[in-house]
C-alpha cells in the first residue's frame, strides 16, 4: 500500500535537491564577496574624515568561512580600530535565512548584525507571506507579484521588542559605532 503523502514528500525533496545542485554557489560566492567589499568601502567612505585626522584606523584581516554547499574559503574581515578598542566586521556568509549576507558587527559592548536585504524592506517580516485555509477550504490564491529584479543593499537590523532594518548611512554607521562601544 503506498502512502501518497510520503510519496508527495519524497518528490518535494527531490525537487529541493534539484534546485540546489542547480544553482551556480561559485557565482553566488563571489557576489557576496563583492557586496562585502562594498560595505567596508560604505564605512571607509563615512570614516574618512577621522581617519585622516588619525582618530581611527583601519585594518584587514584574511579569514576562513565554511558554508554548506560553497564549501571552504577566504573572506576579509574590517577593523576599525578607535585609539585602542578594535570593531571588528566580522562576515558570516551568504547561505543565511532570509538575506543574500549577513556580517556581525562586533564591540566590546555590544554586536550588531548587518544584512544584505532587498532595499524596499522595511522589517524581515515585510518578505513574509501567509495564507491558510479553514475547514479543508482551498486558500484564496495569491496576487503573484512579478518577478523583480531585487536591488540589494546593507541594513542594520535592529530592535527588539520588534525587528526592523535600518539602510547604511553616515548616521548610522556612526550610532552603531557607538552602541557597539559603549553599549549605548
Amino acid at each position: 500500500m503506498k502512502n501518497t503523502a510520503f510519496e508527495e514528500f519524497l518528490e518535494a525533496k527531490k525537487q529541493a535537491q534539484s534546485a540546489i545542485a542547480a544553482r551556480d554557489w561559485e557565482k553566488e560566492k563571489r557576489e557576496w564577496l563583492d557586496y562585502l567589499k562594498k560595505l567596508y568601502k560604505l564605512f571607509q567612505d563615512v570614516l574618512d574624515e577621522y581617519k585622516k585626522r588619525g582618530d581611527i584606523e583601519f585594518q584587514f584581516e584574511d579569514i576562513d568561512i565554511t558554508e554548506e554547499h560553497i564549501g571552504t574559503y577566504k573572506a576579509q574581515m574590517m577593523k576599525i580600530v578607535l585609539g585602542s578598542e578594535p570593531i571588528s566586521l566580522m562576515p558570516i556568509g551568504t547561505n543565511v535565512i532570509a538575506a543574500k549576507g549577513r556580517v556581525d558587527m562586533e564591540g566590546i559592548r555590544n554586536t550588531v548584525t548587518l544584512v544584505l536585504v532587498d532595499s524596499d524592506l522595511k522589517r524581515p517580516g515585510d518578505s513574509i507571506c501567509v495564507t491558510i485555509s479553514v475547514a479543508g477550504e482551498q486558500p484564496p490564491k495569491n496576487k503573484v507579484q512579478a518577478a523583480k529584479k531585487i536591488k540589494w543593499a546593507w541594513k542594520f537590523v535592529i530592535g527588539p521588542p520588534y525587528r526592523e532594518f535600518l539602510p547604511v548611512t553616515e548616521e548610522t554607521v556612526l550610532e552603531m559605532l557607538m552602541k557597539v562601544s559603549d553599549g549605548a
